[in-house]
């Protein structure tokens, strides 16, 4: 099972693919889970990847869970803005590998950023249809979703 937080106005927070990726990067979700700082609700690990992979968003209306599929939309337009988005990503995996350094996840992180490094924004056709997660994940690599990376 795999679990997402929400805050108390039912926007997602964070979300981990087990408990023990949420016992490290969330110690406290406990008072997710009585409700004091959110709310946290378990969903299959088929529609984790949906959400890790940004297919479709994940709400909550304090009783059911919600998968909405996006917008068909071009997720970069040209080598250009794929790169920027890479270094977005880059930089805020490099931020917490300060708090993560000598953990699972931080192997995670280190390998996530390797696998965005080696991307070749040159070979990809535009506009690129697919997020820059599920474009890995078609490559066999491994990945991390935003909401993850917290």
């Amino acid at each position: 099972m795999a679990y997402v937080l929400f805050n108390l106005g039912y926007q997602p927070e964070l979300i981990a693919k087990d408990m023990d990726e949420l016992n490290l990067k969330n110690p406290r979700w406990k008072i997710w889970q009585d409700k004091k700082a959110g709310h946290m609700v378990e969903i299959s690990d088929s529609d984790f990847v949906l959400v890790q992979t940004a297919v479709k968003d994940v709400s909550y209306d304090g009783t059911t869970v919600s998968l909405i599929d996006r917008p068909h939309i071009a997720y970069s337009q040209n080598a250009e803005e794929l790169q920027a988005s890479i270094d977005l990503i880059i930089k805020k995996i490099d931020y917490f590998l300060l708090k993560y350094t000598n953990t699972s996840f931080g192997t995670e992180l280190t390998n996530y950023k390797n696998n965005l490094q080696s991307i070749d924004t040159s070979s990809i056709t535009y506009p690129m249809n697919v997020s820059i997660e599920q474009y890995l994940l078609n490559q066999n690599k491994s990945i991390l979703g935003c909401l993850q990376i917290v």
